[in-house]
């Protein structure tokens, strides 16, 4: 059962328009959970792709296959017709050929990015709606900064579902690890901005081949590549970065296959702890599904997972800035003369060693973070907050300085 229910503040309607809802990219899994979580809480959210009413859909054709319950919402979502008042939230990315509006809405940018600033002209097409919905303090600043009105920001984090995330809910998946070893885990759509370089080399000074740890690369390229790309990918820079040294590493599972949403949590319930060194989060969804199943969680001292990550119940390994490298494998050009983080790799190090060597303290660190992620942005929270938040952007759409605008 919901913790709220939103009926009583069922006015406006909320609209939410993606690209493509069924995709198995993070923006619309995201999506997925929102209209999930106000389904449940009885706020009767409506849903449109771009190319269901003549516009361009970008789907690649990729389709992940949904757990039961959410499929039922995302499906009642798009049945539902929306009703005046009318907040339509503009789920998808920027674009001057994208400046759709649905007329008599209040309309609402969802946007994020992970850098240091934002892309060329996002600024100015933010600007123009009449709320921007971004999801960490990070962004908030990052898009401040780039000018977008900071009376149009506001704050909205992600939520999952909890339930599926829970310890000992999920039959663990087989890793492919050795038998007896700790494994690590790392999830993640194949690309320059997920660290994977960093962690490859920590992970060669942290252990041996005589310790009795495992990492587990769970990746993928999205948008660009395919599985057999991303396995040589990483296997020639271990191979070119180690050279002799490579046979000397402790195990490494690279696991490239796509799994349904099903099968995410049995991923994390068949590890033992989780790391990703990444440059940049808007948010870090992975991070909170490793918390939320108990697992010793390091992340990246900086970006957007410091909204529910604190160092107190998991890791952040320290960095600096640095410039997006011209040759940088990322998935597109918008990262073309920012800033990322790069995370010191003796820090990482140190605290895949501090895991390793006393499992049962890492995991009594860990304990706590799930309550207080639930606390704060479970579906009930979340669905409470999104209904605050259309309330406001409504008010914002009707005032006389927007109809003056």
């Amino acid at each position: 059962m919901a913790a709220y229910d939103l009926r009583p503040v069922e006015r406006p309607s909320i609209l939410w328009i993606v690209s493509y809802l069924r995709h198995p990219s993070g923006n619309a899994e995201e999506a997925r959970t929102f209209l999930r979580a106000l389904d449940l809480a009885g706020g009767e959210p409506a849903a449109m792709e771009l190319g269901t009413r003549g516009r361009e859909t970008v789907s690649d054709g990729r389709t992940v296959a949904l757990e039961h319950e959410t499929l039922e919402a995302v499906v009642r979502a798009f049945e539902r017709e929306p009703r005046e008042p009318l907040v339509a939230v503009h789920a998808y990315t920027p674009r001057a050929e994208r400046r759709f509006t649905h007329p008599g809405a209040a309309n609402v940018a969802r946007a994020m990015f992970e850098t240091d600033r934002l892309p060329e002209g996002w600024a100015l097409l933010l600007a123009e709606r009449d709320a921007v919905w971004v999801p960490s303090r990070h962004t908030r600043d990052v898009f401040a900064a780039a000018g977008v009105p900071e009376s149009k920001l506001s704050i909205l984090g992600e939520t999952l579902d909890f339930e599926r995330f829970k310890p000992g809910a999920a039959e663990p998946l087989e890793l492919d690890a050795p038998d007896g070893h700790f494994v690590f885990l790392s999830n993640f759509d194949f690309s320059e901005r997920k660290g994977w370089r960093q962690l490859l080399q920590a992970w060669a000074r942290a252990f041996d081949a005589n310790d009795p740890v495992c990492l587990v690369l769970k990746t993928l390229s999205v948008a660009r590549w395919d599985e057999d790309y991303v396995r040589e990918r990483i296997r020639h820079y271990v191979e070119g970065k180690l050279g002799n040294d490579a046979d000397r590493l402790a195990p490494i599972v690279i696991r490239s296959e796509r799994m349904s949403a099903a099968d995410v949590p049995r991923l994390y319930a068949g590890a033992d702890a989780y790391v990703s060194p990444s440059r940049g989060e808007a948010w870090g969804r992975t991070y909170m599904e490793a918390m939320a199943m108990g697992l010793p969680t390091v992340g990246s001292d900086w970006s957007g997972n410091l909204d529910f990550m604190d160092g107190e119940d998991c890791w952040l390994v320290p960095g600096e800035l640095v410039p997006v490298a011209g040759d940088a494998e990322v998935v597109d050009e918008l990262y073309r003369g920012h800033r990322w983080f790069e995370a010191d790799v003796d820090s990482l190090a140190e605290a895949l060693r501090e895991i390793a060597s006393d499992p049962a303290a890492a995991r009594a660190r860990a304990a706590p973070a799930r309550e207080r992620l639930l606390a704060t942005w479970g579906e009930g929270p979340i669905a409470k907050r999104i209904a605050e938040l259309a309330e406001d952007a409504l008010d914002a759409a009707q005032s006389p300085e927007s109809a003056s605008a």
